[in-house]
């Protein structure tokens, strides 16, 4: 197949590939991180953070499949990525794949705040003391932020030397 048979169809305008309602979700979504962090609301901002990196994974995980299987959580994109490397099938490069334990790490916290704030075994206090949960919720709310903001700028360079090859239609 020739190059222009592969390429992916997308909305244009003025020649180039469009993706407003999408930029728009992404502004939106970044600034409901902000205002859950300005107002002291880690898990608010925890999940939405969530929510964009599990986006932005499926996204690349499916890029060249005919039939596209989205993610619809963040395990299961990170199951997806582990398979594609074992495959030799990853479309992500050594700077993305640096990423991968402090995705797998801000993971494993996002999963002991969430599900931890009043979770203990019977007859003992709580798995996360209360007095450390709001610090470091926060603090996993930041780097899910700086997680974000570093997946979502390397999938717009991705898009963009896609462009510059030729792999989307312009």
């Amino acid at each position: 197949m020739k190059r222009k048979e592969q390429a992916v169809t997308q909305p244009q305008i003025n020649g180039r590939v469009s993706n407003t309602a999408k930029e728009k979700a992404y502004a939106l979504a970044f600034g409901m991180i902000n205002t859950a962090l300005e107002k002291g609301c880690p898990l608010q901002a925890i999940t939405i953070e969530e929510s964009i990196l599990t986006d932005r994974l499926s996204s690349t995980l499916n890029a060249k499949k005919e039939k596209k299987t989205p993610c619809s959580t963040l395990n299961r994109a990170l199951k997806e990525w582990a398979n594609q490397l074992k495959s030799g099938e990853s479309l992500f490069d050594e700077k993305m794949s640096a990423l991968r334990p402090s995705l797998y790490a801000w993971w494993d916290e996002r999963n002991e705040l969430l599900h931890g704030i009043v979770k203990s075994p019977c007859g003992e206090g709580p798995t996360i003391p209360a007095e450390d949960f709001l610090e470091r919720a926060e603090k996993a709310a930041r780097e899910g932020l700086d997680l974000a903001r570093k997946v979502v700028r390397w999938t717009q360079k991705q898009v963009r030397l896609a462009r510059q090859a030729n792999l989307l239609r312009e």
